[in-house]
């Protein structure tokens, strides 16, 4: 009887020892917390964490009225949720404790800077973006960097929108998402940074093209940047995302070692230039499509349920704008639909063709 190939832990570390690459006895690992016992143990530290900042409220609450003695607070809040984030035998406790320090110290310095620079003002999305994307890269918690970095997307499309540069910020964001998505395994010692900057610049990409669907100017005070005119001509936005889902898909043919004498190189470089073409008119399926195809290769389900979801939404907000007739729209999404599947036809029946003459 042939011994499998998945052999169970102890045996496999019986083999590594006895042909020298490890020594000494099996590690004994202890056995993961059950869910309801993390679930309470997090539960705890955000209570624990709303006492302490209710301490902050009422017993300094003539001190927090000054802006600068906030700002102090905060960063002390932000260095102690820091150190106790790098502490090496942190549990759910003290990880979700120190996450709501820190959204506390936030807090407490989002007031100064509102104050100080103005609500909406075009410095505060932009000192809000710097002091975001800085968190996202120092805090040792794979949360907070999703917070932190979803958050700072966020902040940096505000700051372009104040800049009146409409069509720039959505295409951007895509392409910082994609090009991480790319080289997630590129930089091994940055893996734990990148896997979540990835996936917060990747919500923070969805929540700022539902702002840009549904209109901006709830979002902020200073509509003086928010008027009518244009830095950059509207249509320059559906290019920038066409360039991007086809920059993705030449990353993965290259990646393959696919040139462009390959008729799988043609093919899948002329079926992103029309999908990106075709969604012209509703550029939440080119992001979508775009994360679907980055999950995919990366065999990454959540990053696919994501972009599931997505495409799910963007069809179904656009289906409810209001700037078009409904007959207009149906057509659009119809004859969205049905090119893609005759394109899907078309490049299977080329690949086929291919393979044959060869």
């Amino acid at each position: 009887m042939t011994e499998p190939v998945l052999q169970r832990p102890q045996t496999l570390w019986k083999n590594l020892r006895e042909a020298g690459h490890v020594s000494g006895d099996y590690p004994v690992q202890d056995a993961p917390s059950v869910w309801y016992i993390k679930l309470l143990l997090a539960s705890s530290g955000w209570l624990a964490a709303v006492f302490l900042l209710g301490f902050f409220a009422l017993g300094l609450e003539d001190l927090l009225r000054n802006e600068t003695v906030a700002l102090i607070i905060g960063m002390l809040l932000l260095v102690g949720a820091w150190l106790l984030l790098r502490a090496q035998a942190l549990n759910v406790f003290a990880s979700h404790l120190a996450l709501a320090m820190s959204l506390a110290g936030q807090a407490l310095m989002l007031w100064p800077l509102v104050e100080w620079l103005g609500e909406g003002s075009s410095r505060f999305w932009l000192a809000l973006f710097v002091l975001q994307a800085a968190l996202a890269w120092i805090m040792p918690d794979f949360l907070h960097r999703v917070f932190s970095a979803a958050v700072a997307a966020i902040a940096l499309a505000m700051f372009l929108w104040t800049q009146r540069w409409y069509p720039l910020p959505v295409p951007l964001l895509l392409f910082v998402a994609s090009w991480l998505w790319l080289h997630e395994f590129a930089y091994p010692r940055q893996l734990q940074r990148i896997v979540p900057i990835a996936y917060g610049i990747t919500l923070g990409l969805l929540l700022a093209r539902s702002f840009w669907a549904f209109g901006m100017n709830f979002w902020t005070a200073d509509s003086s940047g928010m008027d009518d005119t244009t830095r950059l001509p509207f249509w320059l936005g559906n290019v920038l995302l066409t360039l991007v889902i086809v920059f993705v898909v030449w990353r993965l043919l290259q990646r393959h070692g696919l040139t462009w004498t390959d008729r799988r190189w043609q093919a899948a470089m002329i079926a992103a230039l029309l999908l990106g073409v075709l969604s012209q008119e509703v550029s939440g399926i080119s992001i979508g499509m775009t994360l679907l195809i980055l999950g995919f290769a990366a065999r990454n389900r959540v990053l696919m349920g994501i972009a599931v979801a997505a495409l799910l939404y963007f069809i179904s907000s656009y289906y409810y704008y209001l700037g078009a007739t409904l007959l207009v729209k149906s057509t659009i999404l119809v004859s969205v639909g049905v090119v893609c599947l005759l394109l899907r036809w078309v490049v299977l029946r080329w690949l086929q063709q291919g393979v044959a003459d060869a």
